[in-house]
């Protein structure tokens, strides 16, 4: 009986703890809550705008280079944000298979007073971000990342 059990139980529990989709799909999801609340943080500390842009495999993180740096007022997004640890620039590219990563807009900028834009210019009231079934909101007055 206790073998007939133990076989119904390895049946039904071993084939959940194989499956990485779970995991994987988890880990991309505390990523990208991790490199939006990054990038709040990074504008409000720095007085730099960051932009959050989507794409087809992920998500990357982008300074404006010349208008803080170079004190013109283009709106430039081409410096590379790095992550915490300074290793490795916040480009993440590892969406994994049947997860899918959206937003009710593709670009986010956290401009230098923490609020969340579009374009640069308006405050958008709130934004979601799904990474598979998991949803990050964003309240755009100031910039919360939940």
């Amino acid at each position: 009986m206790v073998i007939i059990i133990l076989g119904i139980l390895a049946a039904t529990a071993i084939p959940r703890f194989l499956d990485r989709s779970v995991t994987d799909e988890r880990f991309f999801y505390e990523d990208t809550l991790a490199g939006l609340r990054h990038a709040h943080k990074l504008a409000l500390s720095s007085g730099c705008a960051v932009q959050f842009e989507f794409d087809a495999d992920g998500f990357e993180l982008l300074q404006n280079d010349q208008a803080c740096f170079n004190a013109a007022s283009s709106a430039d997004y081409s410096l590379n944000v790095y992550r915490p640890s300074g290793e490795d620039n916040y480009h993440v590219t590892n969406l994994p298979d049947g997860v899918f990563l959206g937003s009710t807009t593709n670009t986010l900028i956290f401009n230098s007073e923490g609020q969340v834009t579009s374009d640069g210019s308006s405050v958008i009231n709130s934004t979601t971000v799904t990474v598979g079934d998991r949803t990050i909101l964003i309240e755009g007055e100031t910039g919360f990342v939940r």
